[in-house]
């Protein structure tokens, strides 16, 4: 059986119409339509139901699907053994991230590490800690770089760079004559903060803790998901938050916020490598190695 053909199956199921599918392979629709046509003559059975505009899976095509993922996956780790014999640094490499070193730690050293490496094809995902940790311990991802260990899963942490949080407010007069602060003084202000399952809350509230302060103490006025919301709502003038200075670097440049003079600092943080406990590709273990060497 054409593993070309599973690729379209498959490609077809995971984006749920034909049109998508296409793009997603950069073919024509009548092309993925054909390649259907020609794996359902060729087993002798309808796989797809394409009734009322969306597709369903008939019995034969639930197990087409289960046989084409353990056929794809079987080839990708032929072609990954082969390429390991052959001390050649290929193939594809899934890097999933947290926020904050997805937005501002990792592509800037990715270039660095292709032109080393131009054989690589990389893909990088960013999302929660949470979501990272998930997808890594799944082998969806070859490796992920976090700011926090999350318990739970079947994945080996390893030290990996170090970041900084730090107290940011709108430049207001209240705020810029500020000379000193407590942790505990920042109870009056209203706070925006990460989601939960942000690395970089986890860490915030480790913060708290050490000074013997819980999170629900605090007066949170809106959590969002990613430290460019939170900074522009700092901007905004809706209150006062913690963020990674790298997040908050240019805007702090251009003065449109100002960093608090709080007390018990810094705050460093530090971002792990996780891996998978299965045999790595070589593209994963040289990216591994040229982030140690990379990343103090």
């Amino acid at each position: 059986m054409n593993n070309n053909l599973l690729k379209t199956y498959l490609a077809v199921l995971d984006c749920g119409s034909f049109s998508a599918a296409a793009t997603s392979l950069g073919i024509s629709q009548p092309a993925v339509t054909m390649q259907i046509h020609n794996l359902e003559e060729e087993l002798g059975y309808h796989l797809l139901d394409r009734r009322y505009r969306r597709i369903t899976l008939t019995e034969a095509g639930q197990l087409l699907k289960s046989y084409a993922e353990h056929a794809l996956s079987k080839e990708q780790s032929i072609l990954t053994e082969l390429a390991a014999l052959s001390g050649e640094v290929s193939g594809n490499l899934t890097i999933a991230c947290s926020t904050t070193p997805g937005n501002y730690l990792i592509p800037g050293l990715l270039g660095g590490f292709l032109r080393q490496f131009p054989q690589v094809r990389p893909q990088l995902v960013v999302s929660s800690s949470q979501e990272v940790a998930r997808a890594v311990d799944a082998c969806e991802a070859d490796l992920g770089v976090m700011g926090a260990k999350i318990k739970g899963y079947r994945i080996d942490y390893k030290t990996c760079g170090h970041d900084e949080l730090v107290p940011i407010a709108p430049p207001t007069s209240r705020t810029e004559a500020l000379a000193s602060l407590s942790l505990s003084d920042l109870r009056a202000y209203p706070w925006i903060q990460r989601n939960t399952k942000s690395g970089t809350q986890m860490v915030i509230n480790e913060i708290l803790a050490a000074q013997k302060l819980s999170p629900d103490s605090l007066n949170c006025l809106i959590e969002l998901d990613n430290p460019e919301a939170i900074i522009g709502a700092v901007e905004g003038g809706l209150g006062v938050a913690i963020v990674s200075r790298s997040a908050a670097e240019r805007a702090l440049w251009l003065g449109t916020i100002v960093e608090l003079p709080v007390q018990s600092r810094p705050w460093k943080r530090r971002f792990y490598l996780a891996r998978p406990r299965m045999a790595p590709t070589r593209a994963a273990d040289a990216f591994a190695e040229y982030l140690e060497q990379h990343l103090e």
